[in-house]
C-alpha cells in the first residue's frame, strides 16, 4: 500500500509479508505468508538478488544454479559480504508514520554493515607527543578510547553526551580523562536504546 493505506512490506530474504499491527507505533507486527496476487512479483526480484548475491558464495551459487532451496542465514552472509566490499546496496522500506519498519531497519544495520571488528584497529596520536602513533583494537580488554560527538540538554534527564566508544568499556560510576579540559569525568549513568539484537549506548 501507499500513504495511508501502508500496511507492510515483503522481506525478499525471508519471503514473509510483515503487516504492522495499526496503533502500535511499529512495535508489533505479523510475519504472514506473501498474498497470492503479489507472489509472481516476489519471486522476480527474489530471483534478481540470489543472482546478485550468488557471486559472493560459492555454496549459494551452486544452490541457485540447482534450484535447490536456500537458507535465509546464507543470503543474509552474501549480502553482508557484498554490502561491505561496496558491491551491493540494501534497500529497506518503511514508514517514518508510527515507525513502520524501523525494528527492520535497525536488524539490518547489525546484519549488513561492518562491526568494528570488520575494520583495521583505530590510530591516533599520543597527547604529549603527536609523533608517536597509538592504536586501539576494538577490544573491552583494550584501555578505553571514546569520542563525544554531541552534547544535548534533556529537559528530564539533564545533560547527555553521545560517545562513541572505539574501544575499553564505558560503565556508570568510572571516570574518563578528558585531553580537551585536561580533567577526568565522571560517567553519572547509561541510557541504552534497545533494537531486536543489540543494545546502543548512550551517556
Amino acid at each position: 500500500g501507499e500513504g495511508e493505506m501502508f500496511s507492510g512490506v515483503i522481506d525478499l530474504l525471508s519471503m514473509k509479508f510483515r503487516v504492522f499491527h495499526e496503533h502500535s507505533s511499529g512495535t508489533t507486527f505479523d510475519d504472514l505468508d506473501v498474498p497470492e496476487d503479489m507472489l509472481s512479483l516476489a519471486n522476480e526480484y527474489r530471483e534478481k538478488l540470489l543472482e546478485a548475491v550468488a557471486d559472493f558464495d560459492d555454496h549459494l551459487l551452486e544452490r541457485f544454479l540447482h534450484d535447490q532451496p536456500i537458507d535465509p542465514k546464507d543470503v543474509i552472509a552474501a549480502v553482508r559480504k557484498a554490502t561491505i566490499a561496496s558491491k551491493m546496496v540494501p534497500v529497506l522500506c518503511g514508514s517514518s508514520y508510527r515507525n513502520k519498519g524501523i525494528q527492520k531497519l535497525l536488524d539490518s544495520i547489525v546484519d549488513f554493515l561492518p562491526s568494528p571488528l570488520d575494520k583495521p584497529p583505530v590510530r591516533g596520536h599520543a597527547e604529549d607527543n603527536t609523533e608517536k602513533i597509538i592504536e586501539r583494537k576494538a577490544s573491552s580488554d583494550e584501555p578505553t578510547a571514546a569520542l563525544a560527538f554531541k552534547i544535548m540538554t534533556d529537559p528530564y534527564v539533564g545533560r547527555l553526551t553521545y560517545l562513541r566508544v572505539y574501544s575499553g568499556k564505558v560503565e556508570a560510576g568510572s571516570y574518563l580523562y578528558n585531553p580537551n579540559s585536561d580533567i577526568k569525568e565522571r560517567i553519572a549513568r547509561l541510557l541504552r536504546m534497545h533494537s531486536n539484537k543489540r543494545e546502543d549506548i548512550q551517556v
